[in-house]
């Protein structure tokens, strides 16, 4: 961007100075030699970068006016909708492969579903498509015909050779990537930085059926476009699964990548570092990721080891959040059920929409409210402890106890 300026800020400068000095008519001759190579120079350099601004960041997944945005949430749900099929698989396993670049704001995933058919007849049709804030994406299904594909709404329906029978499994491959560079719209929840990435994954990995989280949800627009007054909304029962995540994430070398499951192995090569997860058994559907250049504090609470990450400077309320911690396990353990694993971990993020989020295992919180606010005023609320101790008590409701 200061290319771009800068550029455009010089041919106005010059001229500017030449109608200043001969006023306008001079601006049509008498040119320097060195005005007339380096005029054209910065006008080609503004062309240029500002062709490259414009392309970024109206690529895919980039910027998009209110009305296209709503435009294509229209689209989506009286296009899509229809082909919704009428029984969908479940997930039961996910398997990813993340390559993430901090310094570029981007990243990429090859992954692999299991799918199971958990209903009492055959599946033939396969509904498959991907968040608009992805930038490219592929599937890979095996013995599978297209029955329709649709660019621009992200999806791909698919009519498999032989149904998947009840009770039985199979494979779906994909690939994609994702620009989350500062020419994308920013989402606290989709956001790849040099230091302190976080990204709620599975809303970016592929999803069966029509996803009503794409709908319009205001009244007033949902009439303005003739669309029904309610938008349609899955039964409860299909919104909780459980499934089993193993994650592999390849960073920066000198990040820590965290994500929910037990650290199964860890290594470097060619200045990158890799960690991989996985979940001891099945967990409720979530899968988010971070990576950040880390500092930790680990404490041991009876069997378990309870970690905060978090930057280096922002250590005054490790006590506090670790104190939260420890309180909610106890609490939970003495009056519920133990807790599963070996460990919790509790990680900085940047920004969130709220205070924190909790996935089993691993709970992820914003910066500005447990890391670096001041509670040294003993006469009020220290949000550090309790947002902590809050987060804590999800690993039980929520986590092993699900609606």
């Amino acid at each position: 961007m200061d290319v771009v300026l800068g550029s455009l800020a010089t041919v106005l400068g010059v001229v500017t100075v030449k109608a200043w000095k001969r006023g306008v008519k001079g601006l049509f001759g008498g040119w320097g030699a060195s005005a007339r190579w380096s005029l054209p120079a910065c006008l080609l350099v503004f062309l240029a970068t500002g062709g490259y601004i414009f392309k970024r960041m109206h690529g895919p997944g980039g910027y998009q006016s209110n009305a296209a945005a709503m435009a294509w949430m229209v689209d989506y749900e009286q296009s899509i909708q229809p082909l919704n099929p009428d029984h969908l698989p479940d997930i039961t396993f996910v398997e990813t492969d993340v390559q993430l670049y901090p310094a570029t704001g981007r990243y990429s995933v090859a992954g692999r579903y299991t799918i199971c058919n958990n209903t009492a007849v055959p599946i033939d049709t396969l509904l498959l498509g991907v968040s608009p804030e992805v930038s490219s994406w592929q599937f890979r299904v095996e013995n599978a015909d297209v029955l329709r594909e649709d660019l621009r709404l992200l999806v791909r329906c698919l009519k498999l050779r032989q149904p998947l029978r009840p009770g039985d499994s199979m494979y779906v491959g994909f690939k994609l990537e994702a620009d989350r560079s500062g020419f994308i719209p920013y989402n606290s929840e989709h956001a790849v930085a040099r230091n302190g990435s976080y990204i709620e994954l599975d809303k970016q990995l592929p999803y069966f059926g029509y996803n009503p989280g794409y709908a319009l949800d205001d009244r007033h627009d949902r009439m303005r476009n003739g669309l029904p007054a309610v938008a349609v909304v899955p039964s409860p029962d299909s919104a909780y699964r459980r499934v089993r995540y193993h994650t592999t994430i390849t960073t920066d070398v000198d990040q820590r990548a965290l994500a929910p499951g037990r650290l199964w192995r860890s290594s470097e090569s060619n200045g990158r570092a890799t960690f991989e997860y996985r979940t001891s058994g099945p967990t409720p559907e979530g899968l988010a990721i971070s990576s950040a250049r880390y500092a930790e504090k680990t404490i041991q609470a009876g069997r378990h080891a309870l970690t905060v990450y978090y930057h280096p400077s922002h250590s005054a309320n490790l006590p506090a959040m670790l104190d939260g911690v420890r309180a909610a396990m106890e609490y939970c353990e003495a009056n519920y059920a133990l807790y599963p694993e070996q460990a919790l971990i509790l990680a900085e993020i940047p920004v969130y929409p709220g205070a924190a989020t909790a996935y089993p295992g691993i709970m992820f919180a914003k910066e500005a409210v447990l890391f670096t606010a001041d509670y040294t005023d003993t006469s009020r609320v220290n949000h550090a402890f309790a947002t902590a101790a809050h987060e804590t008590a999800h690993q039980w409701w929520a986590h092993m106890l699900t609606p």
